[in-house]
């Protein structure tokens, strides 16, 4: 693929694949650093010259959009060591996936439609939601879970929440990492982070994978807690039931 031909097949790609704007933004900015370098197949960035790259925010936020395009596929990547910064490779295998199901559905419902009895003019409007107002409003959620669990918030926090959001972690996973801090009587938004932190790394985005991942290490530690076979507690309770 040409320079225009990812640009494009990015554009496509996006109208059926939502990214937080400064994703987008870091995406482009990735294309950038290997058209400068000649397009190799693997290019070598450090965490500060990304950061100054693509000035969409701190280190921790410029980071969480990185690892929001590993997830979708759209990067692959190699954690760097001490001397040896990070290697990134573009991944067009979305673009192409993502053309695939475009033209069967399209094929599809072209089908449904033409062998329906519809009136050829007959519309319908649909409302669609305003993803601006929806976004207020999970934020507006997720900020008071923050306060009915934590207490008084702050612009920090605030911030905090949106980067979250814009990285593309749903509003009620962020809502549940809050009650699982305060239930561990931990009220500070860097406990809430770290939980999130460690979901970002596991590619655990949504509420529905946060609680079945809590459920799963739930049963998994009752089977592995090991059992108490101490001989004198075992005659005790043999001697309490009439065991002899």
């Amino acid at each position: 693929m040409t320079y225009i031909d990812l640009i494009n097949a990015f554009e496509k790609w996006s109208r059926m694949n939502y990214l937080a704007p400064s994703a987008r933004v870091l995406y482009y900015k990735f294309l950038a650093l290997f058209n400068a370098c000649g397009w190799p197949e693997w290019i070598t960035v450090g965490n500060p010259q990304l950061i100054a790259e693509a000035q969409i925010g701190n280190e921790k936020s410029t980071l969480l959009h990185r690892d929001k395009l590993i997830s979708v596929g759209l990067l692959d990547y190699q954690k760097g060591r001490k001397g040896a910064p990070n290697r990134y490779r573009l991944n067009t295998v979305p673009f192409t996936v993502n053309n695939t199901v475009q033209s069967t559905v399209k094929t599809t419902v072209k089908a449904t439609v033409q062998s329906t009895d519809i009136p050829r003019y007959k519309t319908k409007e649909i409302d669609i939601p305003d993803e601006e107002a929806r976004a207020r409003n999970d934020f507006a959620r997720v900020y008071q879970c923050y306060e009915q669990n934590m207490g008084a918030g702050s612009r920090a926090v605030a911030d905090e929440i949106v980067g979250w959001m814009e990285a593309g972690t749903e509003a009620e996973l962020i809502c549940g990492a809050i009650e699982t801090a305060a239930k561990q009587n931990v009220r500070k938004w860097s406990y809430v982070a770290g939980i999130l932190r460690d979901c970002s790394k596991r590619g655990i985005f949504t509420r529905a994978a946060f609680d079945g991942d809590k459920a799963a290490r739930k049963a998994e530690r009752q089977v592995s807690a090991p059992q108490n076979t101490n001989p004198f507690l075992e005659m005790v309770k043999s001697d309490c039931s009439g065991g002899t």
